[in-house]
C-alpha cells in the first residue's frame, strides 16, 4: 500500500507542478544547501504520504459505512462532476 501510494503521489501531473511551484517560490536553486534540499524533499515527500493516506482511510471508512449503497451510483455522480470540472478547466484556458 505504501509503495502504491507513493508512485501515484509522486507520479502525479498536479504535484509535479506544485513541487516546481513550490520550489521557484521557497527559492531553492542549485546554490542551497543539501540539508534544505533534504527537508523541503522531505516535507513533500510526508505530505504527499499523508494526503493519500487520509483519501485511502476515508474512502475505506465510507466504503465501510455504506454497504448498502450502490456504488454505481455514487460512480457516476463524482464521474459526472470531474467532467463538468474538466469543461470548466479547458474553457478556461483556452481564453
Amino acid at each position: 500500500m505504501f509503495l502504491s501510494l507513493f508512485m501515484v503521489g509522486i507520479a502525479n501531473p498536479a504535484a509535479i507542478l506544485t513541487f516546481f511551484f513550490a520550489f521557484s517560490y521557497f527559492g531553492v536553486s542549485g546554490e542551497s544547501g543539501i540539508i534544505e534540499g533534504a527537508l523541503l524533499v522531505l516535507g513533500v515527500f510526508l505530505g504527499i504520504y499523508a494526503w493519500w493516506g487520509l483519501l485511502t482511510a476515508f474512502t475505506v471508512f465510507i466504503r465501510k459505512r455504506m454497504k448498502r449503497f450502490r456504488f454505481s451510483y455514487m460512480n457516476r455522480i463524482f464521474g459526472t462532476i470531474l467532467c463538468l470540472l474538466g469543461v470548466i478547466v479547458t474553457g478556461i484556458f483556452r481564453k
